[in-house]
Order: C-alpha cells, then sequence, then structure tokens
C-alpha cells in the first residue's frame, strides 16, 4: 500500500466530496478530480484486496454490472467505420467503467452512511453555488443588454445545458426534501432554511423553462409525495407537504409564464403539424422528427445497431435527407438515450440499459432505499428526452450517484448499520 492507511478513507471522502460539488458547477475540472480518485486508487494498490472484496460479496460484484454497457460500447468499435468518433465515444463515457469497478472494490468504510450524507449535501451546496452563479452573470448580462430574456433558458445556464442542470436542482431537492422527513435537519431555523432552500430551487427550474426540467420537477414532487403516503405511511404530513410543494409550483409556474409557454409551443405543434410537414420542422416539435428518423435507422440496424463511432453519421446522413438544416447544422443526437444506445449498439444494448435502470429500482424498493429510486425515475424520464450518456454533464452525474447509492446498500438515510453481503 503506498498511501497511509490511516489516511486513505479521508482522502475518499475528500475528494467524493469535491466531485459531488463541483458536478453542478464546472464540467472542465471534473474530469481532473475523476482522475485523482483514480490515481488514488491505483496508489493504495493492494489489488488482491480488492480482488477478495468483489469474489467474497455478491453485492460488489452486482455493482460490476453496471460496466457492461460500457463493455458492449467497446465491442461495438468492431463494426464501427469511424473509429475516430468510436473512441471518442469511449473516452467521454469512461465513468461508466470507472465508477462501478471503483465502487466494487473501495474499502467499506468509504461507504459509510456518514460519508454518503456529506457527499449528497455537498452536491446541494454545489447545485446552490451553481445557481448563485447563474443568477449573477444573469444580473451582469441585464445590466449589459437590458432585457429580462437573460434570465431564462440556455441564457440563465451558459455553462451547463439547462436540462441536465434543472435535472441535478431536481435530485437536490429530493435529496433536501428526503433528509428533512427523515429527521436529518434538525431545529426550526434549519428546518426553515431548508424549506426556503425548496423553494427557491423550485423557482431557478421554472426560470430555467427547460421543458423536461419543468416535467422533472413534478415527478420530484409527485415521487416525494408518494414515498410520505406508501413509504412511510403519514398522511397528515404526507398532505401538508405534497400540499407546500404542490401549491408552491403553481404559483411559480404561474407568475412566470415564458415557461408555460414553451409547453403551449409543443402543444400546437403536435396538433398542427404532421412529420413531414415544414411547421414541425421549424418548431419545438422538431425533437420529435429526430425520435421518428432514429427510430428509422434502428430499425434498419435492429440486432448489433450502427456501431460506436457510426451513429453521428448516420444521424447526419438522414437530416441531410430529410432537409432537416437546423438539426444538421446543429449536429443534434437523438435526444432519446433508449434511441441512442439502440442505434450503437441494436437491441442487446438497450436490453442492457433498461436493465441498469429496472433491476436496481427493484433493488431500491425492496431495500427501502427510495433516494435511490427518485434518482432512478429521475434518470429513466431524462433519458427519455436526452442522450445523456453522450456527454459528461450526463455521463458523470449518472455513474457517479449511481454506482455510489448502489454500492451504499443501506439508505443514506437510515440509522441502521449495516455492510454488504
Amino acid at each position: 500500500m503506498l498511501i497511509n492507511d490511516k489516511h486513505i478513507v479521508r482522502v475518499y471522502e475528500a475528494e467524493l466530496i469535491l466531485l459531488a460539488f463541483a458536478i453542478p458547477i464546472y464540467r472542465k475540472v471534473v474530469p481532473y478530480i475523476i482522475a485523482v480518485i483514480v490515481l488514488t486508487w491505483l496508489l493504495e494498490a493492494d489489488f488482491s484486496t480488492k480482488a477478495m472484496r468483489i469474489a467474497n460479496c455478491r453485492h460488489r460484484r452486482n455493482t460490476l454490472f453496471f460496466s457492461v454497457i460500457y463493455l458492449l460500447y467497446g465491442l461495438g468499435l468492431l463494426y464501427t467505420n469511424n473509429i475516430g468518433n468510436g473512441f471518442f465515444d469511449m473516452e467521454v463515457k469512461m465513468s461508466l467503467f470507472i465508477f462501478p469497478v471503483l465502487m466494487a472494490t473501495i474499502r467499506e468504510e468509504v461507504l459509510s452512511k456518514t460519508i454518503a450524507r456529506k457527499v449528497l449535501w455537498s452536491f446541494v451546496f454545489g447545485v446552490l453555488a451553481s445557481i448563485l452563479i447563474s443568477y449573477g452573470q444573469a444580473i451582469y448580462q441585464y445590466y449589459q443588454k437590458e432585457t429580462l430574456a437573460v434570465f431564462y433558458y440556455s441564457s440563465l445556464s451558459p455553462l451547463i445545458h439547462p436540462s441536465y442542470l434543472a435535472m441535478y436542482v431536481c435530485f437536490a431537492i429530493a435529496i433536501v426534501l428526503y433528509f428533512m422527513s427523515r429527521g436529518f435537519v434538525v431545529g426550526r431555523i434549519r428546518q426553515t432554511l431548508s424549506v426556503l432552500l425548496i423553494i427557491f430551487f423550485q423557482l431557478f427550474v421554472i426560470m430555467l423553462s427547460s421543458k423536461a426540467g419543468i416535467l422533472g420537477l413534478a415527478i420530484t414532487i409527485a415521487l416525494f409525495s408518494g414515498y410520505l403516503f406508501f413509504g412511510e405511511r403519514r398522511l397528515g404530513k404526507g398532505l401538508l407537504v405534497s400540499g407546500m410543494l404542490i401549491g408552491s409550483f403553481v404559483f411559480l409556474f404561474m407568475v412566470f409564464p415564458v415557461s408555460a409557454e414553451r409547453f403551449d409551443e409543443t402543444r400546437v405543434a403536435l396538433e398542427q403539424a404532421d412529420i413531414n410537414s415544414e411547421e414541425m420542422a421549424n418548431s419545438s416539435g422538431e425533437r420529435i422528427m429526430i425520435w421518428w428518423y432514429s427510430f428509422e435507422i434502428t430499425n434498419d440496424n435492429f440486432l448489433a445497431g450502427v456501431g460506436t463511432g457510426d451513429v453521428k453519421d448516420n444521424l447526419m446522413d438522414k437530416y441531410r435527407e430529410k432537409q432537416m438544416l437546423s438539426a444538421l447544422g446543429l449536429e443534434l443526437n437523438a435526444h432519446n438515450q433508449y434511441l441512442q444506445t439502440s442505434l450503437a449498439l441494436g437491441i442487446l444494448g438497450l436490453i442492457v440499459l433498461m436493465l441498469n435502470l429496472v433491476l436496481p429500482a427493484i433493488y431500491g424498493i425492496e431495500q427501502r432505499h427510495y433516494l435511490y429510486v427518485i434518482f432512478l425515475i429521475l434518470i429513466a424520464f431524462n433519458f427519455l428526452v436526452e442522450s445523456m450518456l453522450e456527454t459528461q454533464a450526463g455521463v458523470v452525474f449518472y455513474a457517479f450517484f449511481n454506482a455510489y447509492l448502489f454500492s451504499l446498500k443501506k439508505d443514506p438515510a437510515s440509522l441502521e448499520a449495516g455492510s454488504h453481503k
């Protein structure tokens, strides 16, 4: 062992806390933090002990299943034509392999509930810092441009795509609500601040005007309400908290009609235009067209897909064929991870991706690990509207928290002392 045994747990703890804090703030620093974590793992050495942890623990072996999708993408290189794109794709998705292996082999002390709570709160504070930075730059832009448009959508989130930042905020809301419900926010002042923080987070999601983000917020509220009613069986508390969440959500949504207008645009596009119409191509219905044409490519390559590196080329050819000049110019992906994976790897890749969501969710319900279940449902929803595993903002968030929350086994808000078996 190249690092002192007394300090290794603290080193891992600091690195995980820093990573959780950095994910919603500044994506360029995230790869360096991951590299430091991997370096720590290598310098720790003791690989025989790490191998024994996997051999002696079924739960740790199950954690490794999350890396299978990455290995399939590796196999997809064997029949891809654009090998350059393929290797770049593997580089972007490397977190899908790193974090399952790391969490499957890391020492038990690092997976303690005490550290887990610090990591989760660090993410919440990272989200808060990101929001404050976003508002700060928006205020600066307002004095430069004198337009309220700087407080909405991509203008409000110049560093991270609004859909991804909204997803981070929704998960942060779930964390705060969950810890409040489990009694880890003690004292009237802290509870009041937590409630104000949740409302502040809701306000930001609505001002981002991301349709996926607003729907994700509604899903988060519904899931947590369901948890209070059915998970904890607290009818009175469930009605009170649900009423507060729904009331503040509806109020903010009405106060900021710009967000509602984006939903109206989509509704009109779907009602008045067909898949081949010019109106559809020039509206928010463009995403529907992309899904349709992605499905056409998938049907032609049902079994094995087009290969890891050829998805982009096939989509660009389809956009060119269908005269989707905007999508072609922006080089848009499928905007749906299920379709994106099917395009690359075929039906097997889609099945593995689905199993990565369904099996852990079943496990989480059985273990009453409800925060993990909420996380998985948020991910499953966002997979419908974004190709999350094609960007660092999506893949690191999913790969890290998925492997980490699963590897904990015990709910981080529980009081039981449990170990992996």
